[in-house]
């Protein structure tokens, strides 16, 4: 690829991300406009410190499963292109996210195949640690209606269908493109508990 056309594909993917953004806050603002605000600075900053903590410990999840995929990057490459390929989720269409972190990727060094497996097991970590989070905090309340004991299933379930030869048989859909997981149960479990918290 030339010079010149990776200088101007970046330029172009950034003008596409902002004016995205700024599309849809001025139809946003149109509908808030009216409204009288109060701007609490502590809670500002709260949201922002705690926001950005939560993205740091989504992009460290990235790593854990990259080097579970058998790559190797630094923490502080690992962590800026995951940025990078957020910020292309922006854009419309959501193949951006997956080709921004392989070419970046890539650039390290890394095989299509390793990032690309590193990617799905994001995935599947991200599911699964939503499903066990929320099956955990909605059990008080159904349990009203249904007997607890009965919603243990379901969570053993979201924890057997993580153990790898399961998550393996998945990946094998995608023939080549994603690399099969040779970690044990124990460091998948641990992983799955880092995102849950």
């Amino acid at each position: 690829m030339k010079p010149w056309f990776k200088t101007s594909a970046k330029y172009a993917i950034t003008a596409a991300i902002l004016f995205f953004l700024l599309e849809r806050l001025l139809k946003s603002y149109r509908q808030i406009a009216s409204y009288e605000f109060h701007i609490n600075y502590i809670f500002i900053a709260i949201a922002i410190i705690s926001g950005l903590i939560g993205f740091l410990m989504l992009a460290f999840g990235w790593k854990l499963c990259l080097n579970t995929c058998g790559g190797n990057l630094k923490k502080g490459e690992a962590i800026l292109i995951w940025f990078k390929s957020q910020m292309a989720k922006y854009l419309p269409g959501t193949v951006w996210y997956f080709i921004c972190r392989v070419h970046d990727c890539s650039k390290k060094g890394l095989t299509k195949t390793i990032s690309l497996s590193s990617m799905f097991l994001e995935s599947v970590m991200l599911g699964a640690s939503s499903l066990l989070l929320a099956a955990a905090l909605i059990m008080p309340e159904v349990s009203k209606y249904i007997p607890w004991y009965l919603l243990l299933p379901a969570i053993f379930a979201g924890l057997i269908a993580m153990h790898p030869k399961i998550i393996n048989c998945i990946a094998s859909v995608f023939k080549k493109d994603v690399k099969l997981i040779h970690a044990s149960y124990s460091h998948i479990l641990l992983i799955l508990a880092y995102y849950i918290l």
